[in-house]
């Protein structure tokens, strides 16, 4: 899932799609679906520029544990086609205050560069702007990142800001604006990727999201 900041999935191929903060009722199984023009991960395109289907499954226990799974497609290489996340964690509100802190093994089956990472999320909320730091700390030699966010809400519009920095590979932005029609999440993001020295290209994209939870 390759989504980090637990940002809702209407914007999968942004960011995050584990949950941020556990639901207080009965434990559940909630589910999601996506289709997006691209899949962007941390500023760069997963796809070759082209279109992703994705889903996944929650678990969630109103103690605030939560696990689930979560797939898209890819175009890495020949044997890079299709990408599975695991992840669980413990997540918890306080007033206005926030914190997620969970684990998340990235695979991708028949292909190469599986990776892991724990994560730490922290928010607060200031009125009606939402705030966000999360740090992923990548495990066996993976590369941490640090991605701070802003968030709110006009005349029924969701706007948000997401500002990253991934070591050894770039840092980026995304700006995204959200909707829900008709039971389903529409979104349209626009996202900047600032290539380190030697590492990778600079990026830049548009991708239209509609997602449905259930």
């Amino acid at each position: 899932m390759k989504t980090q900041l637990p940002v809702a999935l209407a914007l999968v191929a942004i960011a995050t799609a584990h949950p941020t903060m556990a639901d207080e009722s009965a434990p559940a199984v909630t589910g999601n679906v996506a289709l997006a023009s691209n899949y962007i991960w941390r500023g760069m395109t997963q796809t070759k520029d082209e279109a992703a289907i994705s889903g996944g499954f929650d678990l969630v226990l109103d103690s605030g544990l939560y696990a689930g799974v979560w797939g898209s497609n890819v175009d890495f290489d020949a044997n890079d086609n299709i990408e599975l996340d695991y992840y669980g964690g413990y997540s918890r509100e306080t007033g206005a205050l926030s914190y997620d802190l969970g684990y998340i093994d990235y695979n991708y089956p028949g292909g190469s560069g599986d990776f892991e990472e724990w994560y730490l999320g922290l928010g607060i909320t200031a009125g009606t702007v939402d705030l966000g730091a999360t740090f992923s700390f990548g495990l066996d030699n993976a590369n941490d990142n640090i991605e701070l966010s802003a968030g709110t809400e006009l005349s029924g519009i969701g706007l948000g800001i997401t500002l990253g920095d991934y070591d050894n590979s770039g840092k980026y932005t995304v700006v995204s604006a959200s909707k829900e029609i008709g039971g389903l999440e529409l979104s349209l993001a626009w996202s900047d990727f600032d290539a380190d020295s030697g590492n990778s290209s600079d990026e830049d994209a548009v991708t239209f999201t509609v997602a449905k939870s259930f």
